[in-house]
């Protein structure tokens, strides 16, 4: 749910490859979607071969509500960092993703 409710209405395809899995994985999980009441699939109006699946406006609610329990999560765990602390934890968290992006494009 998280890539269709950033990217929007995507063809499958698409959506198979933002994920890095086969055409029958994301059909399969698609189909668990729209049986959740969570997606539907729709004809592309740019393209009659093709069909877009787009989140329900119930995905788009629940996205909305664990967005805001995040943020919160994300506000409390920075409030348990003394404020004179904080610039530290910043540079090590920032140089833990910079060497993780670099492992990750290593492959």
């Amino acid at each position: 749910m998280q890539t269709l409710f950033h990217a929007g209405p995507s063809s499958q395809q698409a959506l198979a490859r933002a994920m890095g899995i086969t055409p029958r994985s994301i059909s399969s999980l698609i189909d668990g979607l729209v049986e959740s009441g969570y997606a539907i699939r729709a004809a592309d109006p740019h393209d009659r071969r093709a069909v877009l699946v787009t989140l329900t406006p119930l995905a788009h609610q629940e996205m909305r509500e664990r967005q805001l329990a995040h943020a919160e999560v994300s506000r409390e765990l920075v409030r348990a960092i003394a404020p004179e602390d904080r610039a530290a934890f910043d540079r090590g968290l920032n140089a833990v993703f910079r060497k993780y992006d670099e492992i990750v494009r290593r492959g």
